[in-house]
């Protein structure tokens, strides 16, 4: 039998359990499908457990760590409150809606998984078939950026200036975009 702690990688289920600790989960309710509960922190939120016969069907956070397909801390806290709430040990069945992937299927360790040489490959390749990933890498990790880099910026900046202009207006959002970058070069 697994228990609700196995889907979950250990530095989640700590910090889990530290937000059940602190008296973070909030307004924890038996529903008919399982459990709802709130959990906070930096910001409020909402988890459900859907459960049968004991076992956890399917859990869900409005959090974006879980949005990625993960089980976060949120989800953890909840099951700590529910855990002591049911006085004993749930399952998680086969069929979880956001089950902890294996270690293969783990983003995380995918990439950590990957050799160097590799990666570096790779995001090369990415990079000279995509501008955004080009400029994004040699702008944050290039030792100096070249007068003619600079002006093909530029000129891109007022490519999409023109683009995005609506008789000679642009849009309040974009326009904060443009300042900023233009400063930046």
């Amino acid at each position: 039998m697994e228990s609700w702690k196995d889907y979950f990688e250990k530095r989640i289920l700590d910090r889990g359990r530290s937000y059940y600790n602190n008296g973070a989960v909030q307004n924890l309710r038996k529903t008919a499908e399982g459990y709802e509960a709130y959990v906070s922190g930096t910001v409020r939120y909402e988890v459900e457990i859907e459960m049968e016969n004991g076992k956890v069907e399917y859990m869900s956070c409005d959090c974006p760590y879980a949005d990625s397909g993960e089980n976060c801390k949120h989800m953890a806290a909840v099951m700590y409150a529910i855990e002591k709430q049911e006085n004993g040990t749930i399952e998680l069945n086969g069929k979880s809606g956001r089950k902890k992937q294996t270690a293969k299927e783990n983003l995380q360790d995918i990439v950590d998984s990957i050799p160097e040489a590799e990666l570096r490959d790779y995001v090369y390749n990415l990079a000279k078939d995509n501008k955004s990933i080009e400029n994004y890498i040699r702008i944050n990790y290039g030792s100096s950026i070249d007068a003619e880099y600079i002006k093909n910026l530029k000129k891109d900046l007022r490519a999409i200036i023109r683009r995005y202009s609506n008789d000679g207006f642009i849009a309040w959002e974009m326009r904060s975009i443009i300042y900023r970058t233009w400063r930046l070069l």
